[in-house]
């Protein structure tokens, strides 16, 4: 971006000026009106913006400066506690944004993001209520989250996409390390307005789009998440994802009912692509005496010995894994048995016939490996989808009304950052041990009783709160 004194130069129409609007530079026209003895200039609209050194006018103006702000009342108590949590355990995110927005943009968006962890259900017309009402709004004084100021800057960050890819390139690259492997989440959104058609690289908003969202095996980090257009795992987005050398292996984790002919084409011709897929077992891969023999035991942290048993096929350059967990099997047995205790009809042999698919799942992929690695890495996908299901509660909670459609890219962008907070929360009560006592929405219960006060000469104390609050505020050093 050139230096506002070069914006400044390029032509444009008569009686406007330029303004910086969250790193935009917006051209606004004005007016006059006369105040008193003296002629006061008046922002009517923005007409258009300076992009690639050239005036863009706007098909539709947008009217400024024309609502007289009303008397606010001071408000005395604040939550604080709750927004202490996220605030003292992600500076590292805060800075990342900074290194890559304007700091009224950057501060926005963490805010945003911090609101939506603790307030999963709140719409964004209602979110500057959250705002004002919590220390934040003391913390970020620059920081607006009325419905227009939301609005103007996802405008601005839809038409400027390129920034949030420069955060997501910076953030692969601090987060990139020789042997990792990371999964890859999919989402698909289906938008019915022609918006933003003019955005000049490989996404087009204006049609249906995907979302990959990228997180690390080892510590289930949210890496990375983009946009593309087109179809699931098309040969072309698949090349342009990992040709950028930013992964070194990737594992697509797909859902049981997950078809796509794609899939196939795309893994052969994609290196360092893999995937593993849970299917339907087939009668003939579930032998009993098969989970019995020793070669096909497992061995797995935390189990005893001979609880798991597991064997692998060979189909048509697939790799089938079918696994036998002998506690799920004993669990099935016990609730079939409750459930057909009063029931005539059920007889010892439908029992018998239904016995030997208790505790049974089965697992498609293009991996072969040893039994114990493909179960560990099934058994990372709750995980991931508890994650899946913790964006997906805020995103149905997001827009007002149908048109803020055209701006989902950087809500999903929003929901990534709540994701990162979320994941950096949840690891900071795993390593102090508070998990195992607490939710994660008691444990925010609790926290948002610890409240900041305005007493007299402007400065905020603490308000008094239970002493088992007080025992987690120690512990937390809030």
């Amino acid at each position: 971006m050139k230096e506002a004194s070069d914006i400044k130069k390029v032509e444009r129409p008569k009686s406007t000026v330029v303004r910086n609007y969250f790193g935009t530079y917006k051209v606004i026209r004005r007016t006059s009106k006369r105040v008193g003895n003296k002629i006061i200039p008046v922002d009517v609209e923005i007409v258009g913006e300076i992009k690639n050194n050239k005036f863009v006018e706007y098909l539709h103006p947008i009217p400024v400066g024309q609502k007289k702000k009303a008397k606010q009342n001071i408000i005395d108590i604040k939550d604080y506690g709750n927004i202490a949590l996220f605030i003292n355990n992600s500076n590292d995110l805060l800075a990342s944004l900074n290194d890559v927005f304007d700091k009224k943009a950057a501060e926005t968006l963490y805010s945003m993001a911090i609101l939506r962890c603790i307030y999963p259900k709140v719409s964004n017309n209602v979110l500057n209520h959250y705002f004002m009402t919590s220390y934040l709004s003391e913390i970020f004084k620059n920081v607006d989250l009325s419905i227009d100021s939301i609005n103007d800057l996802f405008y601005t960050l839809a038409n400027n996409y390129q920034q949030i890819e420069t955060f997501m390139d910076k953030r692969i690259k601090k987060y990139k390390y020789p042997n990792d492997t990371f999964l890859v989440r999919l989402r698909r959104y289906q938008k019915p307005f022609a918006y933003l058609k003019d955005y000049y690289k490989m996404i087009d908003f204006s049609f249906d789009y995907n979302f990959f969202t990228v997180y690390d095996f080892a510590t289930e980090q949210p890496i990375s998440s983009f946009p593309y257009k087109g179809e699931w795992f098309s040969n072309k987005v698949l090349y342009e994802y990992l040709a950028n050398d930013a992964y070194f292996d990737v594992l697509i984790y797909l859902g049981k009912n997950h078809n796509d002919e794609n899939i196939e084409k795309a893994v052969r011709e994609t290196a360092n692509l893999n995937y593993i897929k849970e299917i339907d077992v087939d009668e003939s891969w579930i032998k009993d005496e098969m989970f019995n023999k020793n070669e096909n035991m497992m061995f797995l942290p935390n189990r005893t010995i001979g609880h798991l048993a597991g064997k692998k096929f060979k189909i048509d350059n697939k790799f089938i894994y079918v696994f036998k967990d002998r506690e799920k099997h004993t669990n099935e047995y016990k609730h079939l048995l409750s459930n057909v205790a009063f029931d005539e009809k059920f007889t010892a042999t439908n029992l018998i016939e239904q016995m030997h698919w208790f505790g049974v799942i089965a697992i498609e992929s293009n991996m072969d490996v040893r039994l114990e690695e493909i179960y560990m890495f099934y058994q990372q996908h709750p995980k991931i989808g508890k994650n899946f299901n913790f964006s997906k509660n805020i995103e149905d909670k997001i827009f007002i009304n149908p048109v803020n459609y055209a701006w989902k890219p950087v809500n999903q962008f929003i929901l990534f950052l709540a994701e990162i907070l979320n994941w950096e929360i949840e690891n900071k009560l795993i390593e102090l041990k508070l998990d195992q006592k607490y939710s994660f929405e008691t444990l925010l219960d609790y926290l948002k009783t610890y409240k900041k006060q305005l007493k007299n000469r402007g400065k905020w104390e603490s308000s008094s709160i239970p002493d088992y609050v007080n025992e987690l505020i120690n512990i937390l050093k809030i």
